[in-house]
């Protein structure tokens, strides 16, 4: 049984993956890749996965060269730019592309997500104590707040706030 001792201390921020949320499997950069491109019905768009791959690398990379420092985007526009560096895609399809490759890697992540025992038993006691907080680098928006709900332990949080929701990631000051 947890007992806590009076301290100065009146609310407890988490991080969300690996801290409350924890996925089957850590994964690497193909991965993420391959959760959008496989199944999305947007394949014959790329000549391989690892076209779609490298091209996916790429948007990642033009926006982490351009943007400041800890400065945020979300996968809606890292898909958005992929799309666009694929000449084949013309306007008109382009944003049903984009929903289709996102669903899918949306789909494909929270499948793989899921919460300890040891952490759905310790929320509680926490939230009985002190506000609880989630302060996490993520980009889908809307994204951790989902995680907590499908996962059961939303209710254990006064508030949220994200990277991508808040324009900047950890540890800038701005989140």
């Amino acid at each position: 049984m947890l007992s806590f001792k009076p301290l100065n201390i009146n609310c407890i921020l988490f991080d969300c993956m690996e801290t409350l949320v924890d996925l089957t499997d850590i994964p690497v950069p193909e991965d993420y890749s391959f959760w959008a491109f496989n199944g999305s019905g947007t394949e014959k768009y790329w000549d391989s996965f690892e076209e779609f791959f490298q091209t996916h690398q790429l948007a990642r990379k033009k926006f982490n060269h351009e943007l400041p420092m800890h400065k945020e985007y979300g996968m809606e526009q890292i898909f958005s730019l992929l799309i666009e560096m694929n000449h084949s895609i013309s306007n008109e399809l382009s944003t049903g592309v984009r929903d289709k490759l996102l669903e899918t890697y949306w789909g494909n992540y929270i499948s793989r997500c899921y919460v300890k025992e040891e952490v759905k038993e310790v929320l509680p006691r926490l939230a009985n104590h002190f506000r609880l907080g989630v302060v996490s680098n993520f980009k889908v928006e809307r994204g951790i707040e989902k995680l907590l709900k499908i996962n059961e332990i939303n209710n254990y949080f006064d508030f949220v706030i994200t990277s991508v929701d808040n324009g900047w990631r950890k540890p800038h000051p701005n989140i």
